[in-house]
């Protein structure tokens, strides 16, 4: 079961990664694209989101997100530092209350292993945090900042659509 969802996830991560890289390639964004993406993944591997059924949903969504985060919201809203700082810290105190929310197909994880996944992607936000005085707050920076805000605010969404489920 397991060796099953690691093989359709690595498929899939793979063909929508190449898909991405086309696409900010378009936009010549592909440095800021590779460096959110690896922003994301110990948080995303970790702290779970929403999970759509199928692949195309799955692409349209990642392509709309990485989109925004990259480009949109980084040329209309200027953040400060000290607004970063801010939002970031909310990020984890949010992953650490509400995650992790696993995909349903994904074995169910012990408690043992749902603390490791809340240290494991709270101190990526931390680290995340220090990086960002380290690079001075640059373009890399404010889009792997929105990359993180972004998932956060999926997870709020994933945890509310389970909730909803559940009752």
């Amino acid at each position: 079961k397991i060796l099953c969802f690691s093989g359709k996830i690595i498929i899939s991560e793979t063909s929508k990664t190449l898909i991405l890289l086309l696409i900010f390639a378009l936009f010549h964004k592909i440095p800021e694209f590779l460096f959110s993406m690896v922003i994301l993944f110990p948080i995303r591997c970790q702290i779970g989101g929403i999970h759509l059924k199928t692949y195309i949903g799955c692409l349209i969504t990642t392509i709309a997100i990485f989109t925004t985060a990259i480009i949109i919201l980084p040329e209309n809203i200027r953040l400060s530092e000290f607004a970063i700082i801010g939002l970031l810290l909310l990020c984890t105190i949010i992953c650490f209350h509400i995650g992790p929310i696993i995909n349903p197909t994904r074995p169910k994880l012990t408690i043992l292993q749902i603390k490791k996944c809340k240290l494991i992607a709270c101190s990526s936000i931390i680290c995340y945090i220090m990086l960002s005085f380290a690079l001075q707050f640059n373009r890399f920076i404010v889009c792997g900042a929105w990359i993180i805000i972004i998932q956060t605010l999926q997870l709020i969404a994933a945890n509310l659509i389970t909730r909803r489920k559940k009752s």
